[in-house]
């Protein structure tokens, strides 16, 4: 069957879609369509948000043509969380993206906690020094005509 997918200020567009299909799968579906993070998204019926366990089956009012509202909740995240899924993403599954996420973040958090201050202090002089031995020097460029 074919469900219609309606984002605020956008045009609806059309999935084909079984009924025996999760709420999950519509939102990778979402996903590789307008590529919102699957766990952005909220998909809508008639007023009730859909878990993403619940099958199509479950909401029988939805049939051919229904239209779902997608809404977008975002949840600040690290920049680097966003770097890595942004990597991490076309080569992995939504699930073992964030998996591989949190086992990452969490080293990283893990790593930092165990910097003292000492440390710190070292590895920025050390970055702040390199920036100014690397700095480019003005080339002056005689007039090869002269």
């Amino acid at each position: 069957m074919k469900i219609q997918v309606k984002l605020l200020e956008r045009e609806p567009f059309m999935l084909e879609v079984r009924p025996e299909e999760s709420v999950a799968i519509i939102k990778e579906m979402v996903y590789q369509y307008l590529r919102i993070p699957i766990e952005e998204q909220k998909l809508i019926f008639r007023g009730r948000i859909l878990k993403d366990n619940e099958t199509l089956q479950c909401c029988p009012q939805i049939a051919d043509g229904s239209k779902l509202h997608l809404i977008m909740v975002t949840k600040k995240k690290h920049p680097l969380y966003n770097k890595v899924y942004e990597i991490l993403r076309p080569h992995f599954s939504e699930k073992e993206t964030q998996k591989i996420l949190c086992l990452f973040m969490r080293k990283v958090y893990d790593s930092f906690r165990q910097l003292s201050l000492d440390d710190l202090e070292r590895i920025a002089r050390g970055e702040l020094s390199k920036k100014s031995v690397h700095k480019p020097e003005k080339m002056i460029i005689d007039d090869v005509d002269q």
